[in-house]
């Protein structure tokens, strides 16, 4: 309960992974490995802290930044009368509240698509660009393909076109409304999940002519994982995460006032009764040498050497080498997000190693 009061009143809770063992990730190649602590438990473990609110605002909004999200997004069209009411049955937001806009104002919205079990295919950013006869949908471009099928899929008889428009848009993130009026021809809208995630640009001009910091780490990555806002099927794996798991609810992508939609079950019942046992929460990794390296490329696939990175629990089942409690999803520079347990959650130490390893790989 704790981090559902923390996620709603917009302070989310930082965490710290100490220095801990990361097994299988080629430590030992670092050559400092007893030197650097890594066969002891950290001493600063998991706990909680204020990290952030709207009246803190985070480092990364003291300084104007701009970054072509470009390489990791792409851009959906859909045109004809009954768009919205077609979008109305499939996603998990009212995006009818954005047909009863006033005529020419702008404003985006964010959704999720989900199977008939009620579990995570894709989020999509969905915005009425104020031109009275289309939406446009900006989301992971490794899900295109499968958010056109989905879509075609269910279209039947209405009156609906689905374009793929990548190659016309490009997506930007801003830090700032200055920055995002400073991009030429930019559509700006609010980041509708969180208020210091900034705007997300809309650019009618092809990927990668827009500029802005586009390669190397990044800024807009970095500030979601501070947040503990997740993006993308990475990030959410398609066909396993719970929404409520992963802190949807609190990142405005979820109406319980809407009429029915595919996978609305599971949300609604989970919701109502209150019963989430994990969350996606924000966390600092620390470690020596190439260690963050090694796991942001396990976490990614980089080099062919995609893995699960699990969360142990040393204290518990200890001659196992410790019990799963979740895990870490994603990483880059220290910052992260894991899926944990919420139970016993405040004041453990926690380990990371490959899954199926164990303390002593």
């Amino acid at each position: 309960m704790l981090l559902r009061r923390l996620l709603s009143s917009g302070c989310l809770a930082r965490r710290e992974l100490g220095r801990t063992p990361f097994h299988g990730l080629g430590m030992a190649a670092a050559g400092t490995r007893e030197a650097e602590g890594f066969d002891r438990p950290a001493r600063e473990g998991l706990r909680y802290s204020p990290f952030c609110t709207a009246s803190a605002p985070c480092a990364e909004d003291e300084t104007r930044v701009v970054e072509d999200l470009s390489p990791r997004r792409s851009v959906i069209q859909l045109r004809g009368a009954d768009r919205y009411s077609f979008l109305q049955g499939l996603v998990t937001n009212d995006v009818e509240e954005l047909e009863r806009e006033p005529s020419g104002s702008r404003r985006c919205m964010y959704s999720l698509l989900l199977n008939h079990k009620g579990r995570f295919l894709h989020d999509l950013f969905v915005y009425n660009v104020g031109d009275g006869s289309s939406l446009l949908i900006d989301l992971h471009k490794p899900s295109l393909d499968s958010v056109v099928k989905v879509l075609t899929r269910y279209k039947l008889r209405s009156k609906v076109d689905i374009l793929d428009v990548t190659d016309r848009y490009s997506v930007v993130y801003s830090s700032s409304l200055g920055g995002a009026e400073g991009v030429a021809g930019s559509l700006a809208f609010k980041d509708p999940r969180h208020d210091l995630l900034g705007y997300r640009c809309l650019v009618e001009q092809p990927p990668g002519s827009v500029g802005g910091e586009g390669s190397g780490p990044s800024a807009h990555a970095a500030l979601r994982y501070t947040l503990g806002v997740p993006e993308g099927d990475r990030e959410m794996p398609t066909g396993k995460a719970i929404p409520l798991e992963f802190n949807v609810d609190a990142l405005n992508g979820i109406s319980y006032t809407k009429g029915c939609y595919m996978g609305q079950e599971l949300t609604a019942r989970t919701h109502f009764q209150g019963l989430v046992r994990k969350r996606l929460v924000p966390v600092t990794i620390k470690a020596a040498g190439d260690a963050l390296g090694s796991i942001s490329r396990a976490l990614s696939g980089e080099g062919g050497e995609e893995s699960e990175l699990e969360v142990v629990d040393p204290e518990r089942n200890a001659r196992k080498g410790g019990r799963k409690v979740g895990a870490l999803l994603a990483a880059q520079d220290g910052k992260g997000l894991a899926l944990l347990r919420l139970k016993g959650l405040k004041g453990k130490e926690f380990r990371l190693r490959r899954k199926g390893g164990s303390a002593e790989d």
